[in-house]
């Protein structure tokens, strides 16, 4: 049982190999868009098509390229620029970290306040997500999620900075990420304790495939009875997901 909805995406590389050595966990607010579009598997299918670039199988076109992705990759690799990496790059850094949306319900749109009684559900259902992942380290792209997360990661060393929109500087953030980086991975030599193997839970494993057999999104880029077809699937999917008994397809 969990109280997570939106599962994370999870790299296949990120247990074993992990990002310069650590298991990364990026934590951004949450999704936009309409609730017809809530799916569970909607972060890594995210990841897939806007992250490593990806089409659905069915669709007629990618997504549009969203900075945010490219950016988040910048940053956290302590560059300037996104151009530096190619699409390869860019595809297996995703493959190395855990990305992770905090509130359990769409937003309508950038810069609509979400409900105060979704920060306490993203509350209880991220630190299912921590239990379960065991990063070393925690990276939030929002000031404003990040005060949220100070009390939950509790150990766990966590960077605070700026949603990865208009404006965010790499200067100013790329050496908060950097510094906990280090913290982490100074942690990760002194401890005596072995790292805990993951996969030993079944939360983990489930989460795992479902990332590993997400489709890329494909957006509005369906014929439309197919679209229908998808919405329904999607809204079954929901509320299995909201009783507790999520089934990921």
């Amino acid at each position: 049982m969990s109280n997570v909805i939106f599962i994370p995406w999870i790299g296949s590389k990120y247990e074993a190999e992990g990002f310069r050595g650590l298991r990364v966990l990026v934590v951004a607010e949450s999704h936009y868009g309409n609730r017809r579009s809530e799916r569970p598997t909607a972060t890594p299918e995210l990841v897939k098509a806007l992250g490593q670039r990806l089409k659905h199988p069915d669709a007629t076109a990618r997504l549009r390229k969203h900075p945010h992705f490219a950016r988040i990759v910048t940053a956290v690799s302590g560059a300037a620029s996104a151009s530096v990496f190619t699409t390869q790059e860019r595809a297996d850094f995703w493959e190395r970290v855990c990305y992770y949306n905090f509130l359990q319900e769409f937003v309508p749109a950038a810069r609509v306040a979400p409900p105060a009684e979704s920060w306490s559900a993203g509350k209880a259902a991220f630190i299912d997500v921590l239990a379960t992942l065991r990063p070393d380290v925690v990276i939030a792209f929002s000031k404003r999620l990040g005060r949220t997360l100070i009390p939950l990661c509790d150990e766990v060393p966590l960077a605070r900075v700026r949603h990865p929109s208009t404006g965010f500087a790499y200067v100013k953030w790329n050496p908060v990420i950097a510094e906990a980086l280090d913290e982490a991975g100074a942690r990760r030599r002194s401890s005596n304790a072995g790292v805990l193997a993951l996969t030993e839970s079944a939360i983990y494993r489930a989460w795992y495939e479902a990332s590993a057999n997400a489709r890329p999104a494909h957006g509005p880029h369906l014929p439309p009875e197919q679209l229908a077809d998808v919405h329904s699937r999607w809204a079954c999917e929901m509320v299995a997901a909201r009783e507790g008994a999520m089934t990921l397809v």
